[in-house]
């Protein structure tokens, strides 16, 4: 993980993915199911925002402007300002989030992206 800043976390996505597939093997394996007997694996995750480009390139999320950090993760709070924008706005949305809008979110960070790293 990077934190260049207070508040910012940072990963590497392909990293994510590679250890998501690391762990799916590990646990197909310890289990003794054969792949071809696995119909479908879910996941949950938290809110955590990876940004690409049209080409499906990694494109920066960090003030450093390195581009392996493209994933903006859920502990990061850089969009604070923008969360609390949302929440004052009133927006009828937040009735479906329990009426405060969190710098967790997508809506936040993409705000702030929007702004920082246009």
């Amino acid at each position: 993980m990077n934190q260049p800043k207070p508040d910012h976390a940072e990963h590497d996505s392909r990293d994510i993915w590679s250890a998501v597939c690391t762990a799916v093997r590990a646990a197909r394996e310890k289990a003794g199911v054969a792949a071809e007997h696995i119909a479908g694996i879910s996941f949950d995750a938290t809110c955590s925002l990876v940004v690409r480009d049209r080409q499906g390139g990694q494109l920066s999320v960090s003030t450093t402007g390195e581009k392996r950090w493209d994933t903006i993760v859920w502990l990061d709070h850089r969009a604070i300002a923008e969360a609390d924008e949302c929440t004052a706005s009133g927006h009828e949305v937040l009735n479906y989030i329990g009426g405060v809008m969190s710098p967790e979110m997508a809506t936040p960070k993409l705000m702030w992206l929007k702004r920082n790293l246009p």
